[in-house]
Protein backbone atom coordinates (compact mmCIF):
# COMPACT_ATOMS: atom_id res chain seq x y z
CA UNK A 1 0.00 0.00 0.00
CA UNK A 2 2.71 2.47 1.00
CA UNK A 3 3.84 1.98 -2.61
CA UNK A 4 1.01 3.05 -4.43
CA UNK A 5 1.25 6.23 -2.10
CA UNK A 6 4.32 7.03 -4.24
CA UNK A 7 2.74 7.05 -7.62
CA UNK A 8 1.69 10.21 -9.44
CA UNK A 9 -1.62 10.87 -9.03
CA UNK A 10 -2.27 10.35 -12.81
CA UNK A 11 -0.96 6.52 -12.46
CA UNK A 12 -3.19 5.98 -9.33
CA UNK A 13 -6.59 7.58 -11.36
CA UNK A 14 -5.10 5.02 -14.06
CA UNK A 15 -5.13 2.13 -11.89
CA UNK A 16 -8.83 2.90 -10.41
CA UNK A 17 -10.45 3.67 -13.84
CA UNK A 18 -9.37 -0.10 -14.66
CA UNK A 19 -11.43 -0.78 -11.64
CA UNK A 20 -14.45 1.03 -12.79
CA UNK A 21 -14.69 -0.54 -16.07
CA UNK A 22 -14.70 -3.74 -14.51
CA UNK A 23 -17.41 -2.90 -12.12
CA UNK A 24 -19.24 -1.70 -14.72
CA UNK A 25 -19.19 -4.68 -16.91
CA UNK A 26 -20.28 -6.88 -13.86
CA UNK A 27 -23.47 -4.81 -13.17
CA UNK A 28 -24.39 -4.65 -16.62
CA UNK A 29 -23.67 -8.31 -16.52
CA UNK A 30 -25.92 -8.50 -13.35
CA UNK A 31 -28.50 -6.51 -14.34
CA UNK A 32 -28.71 -8.38 -17.30
CA UNK A 33 -28.80 -11.73 -15.49
CA UNK A 34 -31.83 -9.90 -13.42
CA UNK A 35 -34.14 -9.10 -16.42
CA UNK A 36 -34.23 -12.60 -17.91
CA UNK A 37 -36.95 -12.49 -15.36
CA UNK A 38 -36.48 -15.65 -13.09
CA UNK A 39 -37.72 -14.66 -9.44
CA UNK A 40 -34.28 -16.48 -8.03
CA UNK A 41 -32.33 -13.21 -9.82
CA UNK A 42 -35.06 -10.44 -9.27
CA UNK A 43 -34.82 -11.40 -5.87
CA UNK A 44 -30.87 -11.40 -5.09
CA UNK A 45 -30.81 -8.34 -7.51
CA UNK A 46 -30.93 -5.70 -4.98
CA UNK A 47 -27.98 -7.67 -2.42
CA UNK A 48 -25.62 -8.46 -5.15
CA UNK A 49 -26.02 -4.71 -6.33
CA UNK A 50 -25.31 -3.30 -3.27
CA UNK A 51 -22.41 -5.88 -2.52
CA UNK A 52 -20.91 -5.34 -6.23
CA UNK A 53 -20.97 -1.82 -5.48
CA UNK A 54 -19.55 -1.81 -1.93
CA UNK A 55 -16.35 -3.64 -3.55
CA UNK A 56 -16.18 -1.44 -5.93
CA UNK A 57 -15.80 1.39 -3.42
CA UNK A 58 -13.43 -0.60 -1.25
CA UNK A 59 -11.50 -1.46 -4.46
CA UNK A 60 -11.36 2.25 -5.87
CA UNK A 61 -9.83 3.04 -2.43
CA UNK A 62 -7.07 0.19 -2.66
CA UNK A 63 -5.85 1.74 -5.58
CA UNK A 64 -5.03 5.17 -4.61
CA UNK A 65 -3.40 3.12 -1.47
CA UNK A 66 -5.66 3.07 1.14
CA UNK A 67 -5.96 -0.18 3.18
CA UNK A 68 -9.75 -1.36 3.55
CA UNK A 69 -8.70 -3.85 6.24
CA UNK A 70 -8.52 -0.78 8.77
CA UNK A 71 -11.81 -0.64 10.18
CA UNK A 72 -11.87 3.46 9.83
CA UNK A 73 -11.78 3.04 6.18
CA UNK A 74 -14.68 0.59 6.24
CA UNK A 75 -16.54 3.19 7.56
CA UNK A 76 -15.46 5.83 5.25
CA UNK A 77 -16.30 3.33 2.27
CA UNK A 78 -19.79 2.69 3.40
CA UNK A 79 -20.15 6.25 3.51
CA UNK A 80 -18.76 7.04 0.02
CA UNK A 81 -21.48 4.04 -1.39
CA UNK A 82 -23.76 6.32 0.80
CA UNK A 83 -23.21 9.30 -0.95
CA UNK A 84 -22.71 7.59 -4.39
CA UNK A 85 -26.33 5.82 -3.73
CA UNK A 86 -27.91 9.50 -2.72
CA UNK A 87 -29.77 11.14 -5.85
CA UNK A 88 -27.83 13.89 -7.46
CA UNK A 89 -29.37 16.91 -5.55
CA UNK A 90 -28.30 15.61 -2.17
CA UNK A 91 -24.92 14.33 -3.52
CA UNK A 92 -23.47 18.07 -3.01
CA UNK A 93 -24.66 17.54 0.86
CA UNK A 94 -23.00 13.57 0.87
CA UNK A 95 -19.63 15.51 -0.32
CA UNK A 96 -19.51 17.88 2.08
CA UNK A 97 -20.40 15.64 5.17
CA UNK A 98 -17.33 13.26 3.68
CA UNK A 99 -14.93 15.96 3.05
CA UNK A 100 -15.56 16.90 7.05
CA UNK A 101 -14.86 13.66 8.14
CA UNK A 102 -11.48 13.53 6.32
CA UNK A 103 -10.48 16.26 9.39
CA UNK A 104 -11.62 13.88 12.14
CA UNK A 105 -10.92 9.85 10.83
CA UNK A 106 -9.74 9.25 14.26
CA UNK A 107 -12.82 9.92 15.75
CA UNK A 108 -15.47 8.95 12.65
CA UNK A 109 -15.70 5.37 14.78
CA UNK A 110 -17.71 7.25 17.85
CA UNK A 111 -19.56 9.39 15.66
CA UNK A 112 -23.64 8.76 16.17
CA UNK A 113 -25.19 9.74 13.00
CA UNK A 114 -27.78 7.64 10.50
CA UNK A 115 -26.66 7.22 7.27
CA UNK A 116 -30.11 5.38 6.23
CA UNK A 117 -32.35 8.72 5.94
CA UNK A 118 -35.25 9.59 4.28
CA UNK A 119 -32.84 11.17 1.33
CA UNK A 120 -31.49 7.48 0.89
CA UNK A 121 -35.36 6.02 0.36
CA UNK A 122 -35.04 7.00 -2.76
CA UNK A 123 -33.17 4.33 -4.21
CA UNK A 124 -34.83 1.16 -3.23
CA UNK A 125 -38.19 2.79 -4.60
CA UNK A 126 -36.01 3.25 -8.10
CA UNK A 127 -35.23 -1.03 -7.31
CA UNK A 128 -38.33 -1.51 -6.72
CA UNK A 129 -39.97 0.08 -10.10
CA UNK A 130 -36.79 -1.60 -11.92
CA UNK A 131 -37.94 -5.02 -10.87
CA UNK A 132 -41.55 -4.25 -11.56
CA UNK A 133 -40.47 -2.77 -15.02
CA UNK A 134 -39.17 -6.18 -15.41
CA UNK A 135 -41.79 -8.50 -14.88
CA UNK A 136 -44.27 -6.54 -16.78
CA UNK A 137 -42.04 -6.51 -19.99
CA UNK A 138 -40.77 -10.22 -18.98
CA UNK A 139 -43.31 -11.67 -21.62
CA UNK A 140 -42.33 -9.82 -24.24
CA UNK A 141 -39.80 -12.50 -26.04
CA UNK A 142 -37.57 -11.55 -29.23
CA UNK A 143 -36.28 -15.07 -29.92
CA UNK A 144 -37.39 -16.71 -26.60
CA UNK A 145 -35.37 -13.57 -24.53
CA UNK A 146 -37.18 -11.07 -22.70
CA UNK A 147 -35.11 -8.11 -24.93
CA UNK A 148 -36.78 -5.08 -23.01
CA UNK A 149 -36.42 -7.05 -19.51
CA UNK A 150 -32.88 -7.07 -20.25
CA UNK A 151 -32.17 -3.83 -20.91
CA UNK A 152 -34.11 -2.26 -18.35
CA UNK A 153 -32.21 -4.66 -15.96
CA UNK A 154 -28.90 -3.65 -17.42
CA UNK A 155 -29.18 -0.27 -17.80
CA UNK A 156 -30.10 0.68 -14.62
CA UNK A 157 -27.32 -1.27 -13.01
CA UNK A 158 -24.95 0.39 -14.98
CA UNK A 159 -26.28 3.43 -14.35
CA UNK A 160 -26.14 2.86 -10.51
CA UNK A 161 -22.60 1.65 -10.50
CA UNK A 162 -21.37 4.26 -12.64
CA UNK A 163 -22.50 6.48 -10.17
CA UNK A 164 -21.32 5.03 -7.19
CA UNK A 165 -18.10 4.39 -8.60
CA UNK A 166 -17.11 8.06 -10.21
CA UNK A 167 -18.59 9.64 -6.34
CA UNK A 168 -15.62 7.37 -4.85
CA UNK A 169 -12.80 7.96 -7.78
CA UNK A 170 -13.32 11.62 -7.09
CA UNK A 171 -13.49 11.45 -3.76
CA UNK A 172 -9.94 9.26 -3.65
CA UNK A 173 -8.83 11.51 -5.63
CA UNK A 174 -9.85 14.51 -3.41
CA UNK A 175 -8.21 12.82 -0.71
CA UNK A 176 -5.48 12.09 -2.29
CA UNK A 177 -4.10 15.40 -2.98
CA UNK A 178 -5.21 16.94 0.31
CA UNK A 179 -2.26 14.51 1.67
CA UNK A 180 -0.02 15.47 -0.64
Amino acid sequence: MDDLKSLSIEQLTYLSDQQLAKSRVYSFAQGGLTGTGGWLFLGVDFPLIMTLNLRSVQLIGNSFGYDMNNPVEMILALKILHGGLMPQRFKYEAWTELKNDLNSLDTIMEQVDGTLDETWLEQPVNQLFKTLAIVMFRKKLVQGVPLISVGIGALSNYKLSKDVTLFAKYFYQHRFLEEQ
